[in-house]
């Protein structure tokens, strides 16, 4: 009884240790704002959209009339949707991080019930519960915040435990929840249901319900491909998840290509299809990772590469390189079933010429030894040195690491600034912002704003597929957008509110027309532009003169703004002449700030183009000074002319 009672204790020991451990990993990115617009915000509109019985196109995407259906084919959220009612008033947008872990746990009590119930050993039970929380794609799937491919594959470990049972109403329901999941699944329930076939096949019972799952699986995957992803395609956004044009425009093409050309469909499991050359070691990376982490015992038994066949397919035929890899959650199927087919296997290997008592000690050396390599790895690989794709931010799962501890943002403040938004509020917002005010009919991930009434964002986050120029041009277009005012500016927390009653900014402009009696600097409203000497009339913009700067007097329009505080927008533009030329902005110390375009942003039939740059001040500025000014940036002979140079403060 004593032992029995010890060996209960060590589950769940183990399993509430990691499943805090990974609640916590979670639920800090969330309270530090590091939760990512896709796929969170997006499933948190999904659910919520779902619990008030409505299947609305998502805000969240940026592509107009694109539905949660379109991203994935899934019916998870709606199946879960009960429970929004029951779990947001209590934990709000938390809610769908703490049901997903709810499902890692219960995969974890399966991995270990169906390992104790098909070997009967205790050690071996304990060593799979371990592998599946400590291999490395479980804390690589952290990044993702929540994503249905988690919880389903949590299940599959439930589902062959019910099956193994004979418990076939249990696993039957549990196979369907997976089914409808996502439109990969049937195909990796073809295969489950294949295994099972050869590993059952003098169990009558078994054997049927195995031809079952195998015959549901084929009809749905072609129902699904057929009939209903073809029912959610409209001519903006067409079904966009097979992504797999090495091999062909659809899944049947892909069929086809494997059967014919089984020598290239060989290949590309191990090799870059692509041409960039940095992506070669992508897949060999994967492969050395879960080979060592017990992968290797699955060529002492290979009918186990059955459940992992079309796993692996799915992640190196793809187009995208982070799918080949360890990254993300894109090997979460193999963490969730590795540990039952290493052990399994384990306990089934017989030693030729070799006792009872030496055989289990080596199979008890090798059980430790994929755990210590297999832990080892992990934190090796949660270190972005050692991978071959460095996309995530260590902030994100390296628990071992104080930076996923702390957050450069005043939580507490931008908690109550986000008190200020109504709940049935219109918002835009910056992604970690989007995903904590999503339980709302309008959600838009900025820089969609549609019919937003507020737009809020932290401006030191990055904007997906944004560089840092193009990011700032699009705040600064609403920030100097007639309709919203400013009524949070508090670096980097940005909240704007559409107002009639739009507060104009501060405008410094020279058109380079009225010089000082000395003839050494233009005026404008008591603002001075220095170089008023190179002062042109052979073209201008407007009115009768520009400058002109070549090889011997390559600055001008020199001009300071003071009093620049933390956080203020500033948009820049002038018009240029001529080849090369660039607009700068800068501190007095350049290190601390210092901003240049040579872009052009428009170009006008009589030759003239406009420079533009958008600043927002990022770093307290020693002397609040800011120095503008236009260059000839090269030694060519040929003038440029710079006209109209305006300045915007807000």
């Amino acid at each position: 009884m004593q032992n029995k009672i010890s060996v209960t204790n060590r589950f769940y020991i183990i399993s509430i240790l990691f499943g805090v451990l990974i609640l916590g990993i979670n639920l800090l990115n969330h309270y530090f704002y590091r939760t990512y617009a896709w796929d969170y915000a997006a499933y948190n509109f999904a659910w919520y959209d779902f619990a008030h019985l409505k299947s609305s196109e998502s805000p969240i995407y940026w592509a107009n009339n694109m539905s949660f259906f379109q991203d994935h084919f899934s019916f998870t959220l709606i199946i879960l949707s009960p429970l929004y009612w029951i779990f947001t008033p209590i934990f709000g947008t938390y809610s769908l991080l703490i049901i997903q872990t709810l499902f890692i746990y219960w995969g974890s009590w399966a991995v270990y019930k169906l390992v104790k119930l098909k070997t009967g050993s205790e050690t071996s039970s304990i060593f799979a519960l371990i592998l599946y929380f400590i291999t490395y794609g479980r804390f690589a799937s952290l990044i993702t915040d929540c994503n249905i491919e988690i919880i389903l594959s949590s299940l599959v470990p439930v589902f062959l435990y019910y099956f193994e049972k004979k418990k076939f109403l249990i696993s039957t329901l549990i196979f369907a929840f997976i089914l409808l999941g996502r439109e990969n699944m049937p195909l990796w329930f073809i295969f489950i249901g294949i295994f099972l076939l050869i590993n059952h096949k003098k169990d009558s019972q078994k054997r049927k319900y195995s031809i079952i799952y195998i015959f549901i699986s084929i009809i749905y995957f072609i129902l699904i491909f057929k009939v209903f992803i073809p029912l959610t395609h409209n001519s903006e956004r067409p079904f966009s998840l097979f992504n797999y044009s090495a091999l062909g425009k659809n899944p049947f093409e892909a069929l086809i290509t494997i059967l014919t050309k089984p020598g290239k469909a060989f290949s590309m499991l191990f090799v870059n299809q692509l041409p960039d050359a940095k992506y070669n070691f992508v897949k060999a990376e994967f492969y050395y990772v879960y080979l060592l982490s017990g992968g290797f015992l699955l060529f002492f038994r290979p009918k186990y590469l059955l459940l992992f066949i079309p796993i692996i397919a799915q992640k190196m035929y793809n187009d995208a390189p982070t799918r080949w890899s360890i990254e993300s959650y894109y090997s979460i199927e193999i963490v969730t079933l590795l540990p039952v087919a290493v052990f399994l296997i384990l306990h089934d290997i017989k030693f030729k010429k070799i006792n009872e008592i030496k055989s289990q000690k080596i199979k008890l050396s090798l059980g430790i030894a994929v755990l210590l390599i297999s832990a080892i790895i992990t934190v090796l690989k949660l270190n972005i040195k050692h991978r071959e794709i460095k996309n995530y931010p260590i902030q994100k799962n390296v628990f071992y690491n104080s930076k996923m501890y702390r957050s450069n943002l005043d939580i507490k403040k931008l908690n109550k600034y986000l008190e200020i938004i109504p709940d049935t509020s219109k918002v835009s917002a910056t992604g970690a912002i989007a995903s904590h005010l999503a339980f709302r009919p309008y959600i838009y991930y900025f820089p969609r704003v549609d019919n937003a009434e507020y737009i809020i964002l932290l401006q030191d986050n990055k904007i997906f597929r944004y560089t840092k120029q193009k990011a700032l041009k699009k705040i600064n277009n609403y920030v100097f957008n007639n309709d919203f005012n400013i009524i949070v500016n508090d670096y980097p927390i940005l909240i704007l509110k559409k107002d009639k009653n739009f507060i104009k900014p501060e405008r410094f402009f020279c058109d380079c027309e009225k010089t000082s009696a000395d003839k050494l600097s233009f005026i404008h409203k008591n603002q001075i532009f220095q170089n008023a000497d190179l002062q042109n009339n052979e073209t201008a913009y407007s009115g009768k003169y520009s400058i002109k700067l070549d090889r011997n007097n390559k600055l001008g329009l020199s001009t300071e703004i003071n009093n620049i505080s933390v956080g203020k927008h500033i948009r820049v533009s002038v018009m240029k002449k001529g080849e090369g030329g660039a607009l700068v902005c800068s501190a007095t110390n350049p290190k601390k700030l210092y901003f240049m375009s040579t872009e052009t942003e428009k170009k006008y039939p009589n030759g003239w183009e406009k420079l533009e740059l958008n600043i927002i001040v990022d770093k307290k500025l020693k002397d609040k000074t800011l120095k503008f000014y236009v260059w000839k940036n090269s030694d060519s002979d040929s003038a440029i002319f710079f006209d109209n140079l305006e300045i915007l403060v807000k």
